[in-house]
């Protein structure tokens, strides 16, 4: 009989496709590195999503890392104040966004 004897690709542990995002900020700035640690914790810690968030923006080059709003930053504050959990530092750069068109 005919048979055909198929090459297979080799897989790795982690498959054939390559990691997506940054592992570590490439920032030398020990103080993010150290923000790095603790928000990775947090996030594997806890079931908030904010922390995940704070920890990709940390990674993220400066040019690319997009704003917090102040109201986002304050309502995640109320919600941890409800929860008794009283710190926050807020890490990105925050911007107050006013909606409406400043008088002239």
């Amino acid at each position: 009989g005919l048979f055909c004897l198929a090459m297979g690709i080799d897989l790795k542990a982690g498959g054939r496709r390559p990691t997506i995002g940054r592992k570590e900020p490439k920032s030398k700035n020990i103080y993010i590195k150290l923000l790095v640690k603790l928000y990775k914790f947090l996030t594997r810690r806890t079931e908030s999503k904010f922390n995940g968030v704070i920890l990709k923006r940390l990674k993220m080059s400066i040019i690319n890392r997009p704003p917090l709003s102040i109201s986002r930053l304050a309502k995640f504050i109320r919600v941890r104040r409800r929860r008794s959990l009283s710190s926050s530092a807020p890490l990105p750069t925050t911007t107050a966004f006013s909606a409406t068109r400043p008088s002239s």
